[in-house]
């Protein structure tokens, strides 16, 4: 068993490949070593040097990393645990009790998630709430009813996302809502509240031209054909008939005057 154990000293027991730089078109690797030291040395393929040194169980036999290369998993011989590495920041972040032993280590097949969405209406009738999971860690997620775009939210590390949307658009009573990144999308059916219509009606007079209209109804009417004839309206008649007679009186005196002149001449 000790020359066993000696043997995985010094063997590669697995890879971290991760982007290079993009304008070099370049690929890093990274090697992960177990030691009987009860550490994980990093290697950097490029140019094989150790670039960090990472404490784990006692005795590590075997690593595996994630087919996303961000975790490897370390079986410990000694401890009967698995330490779990974070490839990114290189450190231990859990601690797995197995059975006696454990020497080797495997990833089966693993099942991707299916984004989903959940759509809720609030507020006036016209706010949706959704929260997406299943979707790319840190994406934006563009977020849709029918035509009309509503915004954007970005998932977390867990590829989650809760974004609250207006629909201003009054056309518009729901219909399908659609949450899409990249390839990844999911729908929910929402139903919205009719927009409030409210009609104000304001009168504006024409500032060029300003007509009024009043209309007087006599106080005591007057059969047709007649005038009316009011106390106030009594005595402009009286007046005018004074003058009739006093003119009439004057003209008589006048004209008696004048014969008399003429039988004088004739006599």
């Amino acid at each position: 068993m000790l020359s066993r154990i000696v043997c995985v000293v010094a063997l590669v027991v697995g890879l971290v490949v991760t982007p290079g730089s993009p304008a070099a078109a370049e690929t890093s690797c990274t090697a992960l070593i177990a030691n009987a030291s009860n550490t994980v040395s990093v290697i950097d393929a490029t140019n094989n040097t150790v670039t960090t040194t990472i404490t784990v169980g006692t005795n590590p036999s075997a690593v595996a990393v994630s087919p996303d290369g961000a975790t490897a998993y370390i079986t410990n011989f000694n401890d009967n645990t698995v330490s779990v590495i974070d490839t990114t920041t290189n450190t231990v972040t859990a601690t797995i009790p197995v059975e006696s032993g454990p020497e080797d280590v495997a990833f089966g097949p693993c099942a991707t998630p299916e984004p989903e969405i959940e759509a809720e209406v609030t507020g006036d009738g016209r706010s949706v709430s959704v929260t997406g999971s299943g979707f790319p860690a840190n994406t934006t997620i563009a977020v849709s009813l029918e035509d009309l775009t509503l915004g954007t939210a970005t998932t977390d590390a867990d590829g989650t996302f809760t974004g609250e949307f207006s629909v201003t658009d009054c056309d518009l009573t729901g219909g399908t809502l659609t949450a899409t990144a990249g390839d990844s999308s999911a729908t929910s059916d929402v139903t919205l509240t009719p927009c409030q219509v409210t009609t104000t009606t304001t009168t504006t007079a024409d500032p060029t031209t300003t007509t009024t209209s009043a209309t007087t109804t006599p106080s005591n009417p007057a059969t047709p054909g007649e005038l009316p004839v009011t106390g106030a309206a009594v005595l402009p008649l009286l007046a005018t008939g004074v003058l009739l007679l006093a003119s009439g009186g004057g003209l008589a005196a006048i004209t008696a005057r004048r014969r008399r002149s003429a039988d004088d001449e004739q006599a």
